[in-house]
């Protein structure tokens, strides 16, 4: 494993993935909440940092409990939770594009070529990273510990899918390769 990179270690982003994840949000109100927000989150200093959970954690329940006056900017209580909900929403959103991408890049790595998936493979794959319609685009990665519901009805429709026994058809609109 020549590759490997050390356990905690960022995978590097290609430039078609830096290319597909903006780097500013169409809401000026809320690039300022997310940069406020990071900033506060993430300590000054230079160089790569390691970010602790449960300070993490401590820190977003903190600024939420104090309507966010840590941050200092200039927006009413109710209007800083609705970004703070967007922001989230937003970061949820580009996490499953971006670990969709990074699978893909695995997939494609293991195959030895980038050819599409199959739709069985190509529907499975936008259950998992947040692309099917049929869902409202959740990745249902993020269900992890919502209870046996959840994990029982995924599971089903991921065997279903599978065996062959649902047929899902993949996501309209979207090449194979934009997860």
């Amino acid at each position: 494993m020549e590759n490997a990179r050390p356990l905690g270690a960022s995978h590097s982003l290609s430039n078609s993935q830096r290319a597909y994840l903006s780097g500013t949000f169409d809401d000026p109100d809320l690039g300022k909440f997310g940069k406020a927000f990071y900033f506060y989150l993430v300590p000054e200093g230079k160089g790569t940092v390691q970010l602790e959970w449960p300070e993490i954690t401590q820190k977003v329940n903190e600024c939420y409990e104090n309507s966010f006056s840590q941050l200092g900017l200039p927006f009413r209580d109710r209007q800083l939770r609705r970004l703070f909900r967007k922001y989230m929403a937003v970061t949820l959103r580009w996490t499953s594009k971006l670990t969709g991408r990074i699978a893909r890049d695995v997939i494609d790595e293991k195959r030895g070529d980038d050819s599409p998936l199959n739709p069985t493979e190509q529907v499975m794959h936008d259950l998992r990273y947040g692309r099917a319609e049929h869902f409202g685009k959740i990745n249902v990665g993020y269900l992890y510990g919502c209870g046996p519901l959840f994990a029982t009805f995924f599971n089903d429709v991921f065997r279903s899918v599978a065996n062959g026994e649902l047929h899902l058809p993949p996501t309209e609109g979207v090449a194979d390769r934009a997860s």
